[in-house]
């Protein structure tokens, strides 16, 4: 008999979560908020359903107790940064399984997270948590250059790097408005609203991303993934190359420092997807973990693909209760693959026109899938506003330098076309 999972408001347009619960015999019953357009169908989505996740969360509690006395769900989950709070939440009101609430709320507010790190004894940036402008001298203690970005935000929206006072000065405004716009919106947890800002030192080096679960306490790295070398001034998601070209030594210590991480924060249950970088001493500098699969799902093909380990299955053994000898620990088979993923960089903005070469890149190899999230004549804005992906490319390698080799051809052969447009203010932003 099939598992049933209440899926609170995911992506329809990652296929990976939702191809992993149909091989696993999971059935969701899908929680949107009102108006929400359903963008693929899934066999394995039994109903959908609709409640205020945002504009009326204690009406959503109430609404998803009396699903779960239709439905009797074994489990709820989330990938959605913006209603992973109100989820473990849930979780807890209905005696399911699921993220400790507090460890949610720690993982959704970046001031929180950098203070779990520090007290921890991690090696984490400097940094100051404002409430805006008038708390800008706040920080003085640091030394330029920062990184400046929303304490509740996601896909690198607001997040910009700043070398002087004048260019601070901008970039705290642009995420002021971020805030009042969009993530004050869902940033309130017991009355309070944690839409501030985060001002932190700058860490140069190459970024690293390690996706982990954790079963009653016990931290298992999955993998490690390079993310690039993002210089800024603003941070566009690029590249995802798991195994990275690293020795052993440093992606076991890269991997170390994500575990504490993961526990600092009271992440005992579920998946984790920690993002670092490596200092000017290459040691691993913590910067972000969500209590989630990261990328919408996209996480699930880069553990996947170069490991065997059926991520989302983790989840789903978890949440329904499986017993635990049918999962855990979660063993990586010796593929000696790589996986990939590659976000079609802007490279402009204005009225989207077209998009070249993806006939060819769908062509090539190791090319596993593209997805398409571009909108044909759509204003984009440049970053470090965020206004959706173009594409995403996912490729399954014979050795990270094959990876490599992929991105190459993918830079030499996407290319985005653009017309000029007049600037254009988009209401919302959908989080991928």
């Amino acid at each position: 008999m099939a598992k049933r999972i209440a899926y609170i408001h995911p992506s329809f347009y990652v296929p990976y979560i939702f191809e992993s619960a149909e091989r696993n015999d999971v059935e969701f019953v899908v929680i949107l908020p009102p108006g929400e357009v359903v963008q693929n169908e899934y066999p394995c989505v039994t109903a959908y359903e609709t409640l205020p996740l945002y504009t009326d969360p204690e009406a959503a509690h109430h609404g998803i107790a009396e699903l779960h006395a239709r439905w009797q769900f074994d489990g709820i989950m989330t990938i959605k940064e913006s209603c992973m709070v109100w989820t473990a939440e849930a979780a807890g009101r209905l005696g399911l399984p699921g993220i400790d609430p507090e460890a949610a709320k720690a993982a959704r507010d970046k001031g929180t997270m950098r203070q779990r790190f520090k007290q921890a004894g991690l090696v984490t940036p400097k940094f100051a948590v404002i409430s805006g402008m008038a708390e800008i001298e706040l920080c003085r203690e640091m030394a330029f250059p920062f990184i400046v970005k929303p304490a509740s935000g996601y896909n690198s929206d607001g997040v910009q790097l700043v070398a002087n006072q004048d260019e601070l000065e901008k970039a705290i405004q642009v995420v002021e408005r971020l805030n009042a716009d969009i993530y004050h919106k869902v940033s309130w947890h017991d009355g309070q609203n944690f839409s501030n800002v985060v001002v932190e030192e700058f860490i140069e080096g190459g970024e690293y991303v390690v996706e982990l679960f954790a079963l009653d306490g016990n931290v298992v790295a999955l993998n490690c993934g390079y993310k690039g070398h993002p210089a800024g001034p603003y941070f566009e998601e690029t590249v995802y190359l798991s195994p990275p070209a690293l020795p052993q030594e440093k992606i076991r210590e890269i991997q170390s420092a994500a575990i504490g991480g993961m526990r600092a924060l009271g992440l005992q249950n579920g998946p984790g997807h920690c993002e670092l970088r490596l200092n000017h001493l290459g040691q691993p500098v913590i910067l972000e973990i969500g209590a989630r699969i990261g990328g919408s799902g996209c996480a699930h093909f880069n553990v996947e693909g170069s490991t065997d380990i059926d991520f989302s299955n983790l989840w789903f053994s978890y949440l329904t209760g499986a017993p635990k000898s049918s999962y855990w620990p979660p063993i990586a088979s010796n593929t000696g693959k790589a996986a990939s993923s590659w976000i079609l960089p802007l490279g402009g903005n204005g009225l989207l026109h077209s998009i070249d070469g993806l006939d060819q890149v769908r062509q090539h190899p190791d090319c596993e899938r593209v997805l398409m999230f571009a909108q044909i004549g759509k204003h984009y804005r440049p970053y470090p506003n965020f206004d959706g992906f173009l594409a995403i490319v996912f490729g399954q390698h014979a050795s990270t330098q094959a990876g490599e080799e992929f991105f190459d051809f993918l830079e030499r052969t996407l290319k985005v076309n653009w017309d000029p447009a007049p600037a254009v203010q988009p209401t919302e932003l959908a989080e991928a």
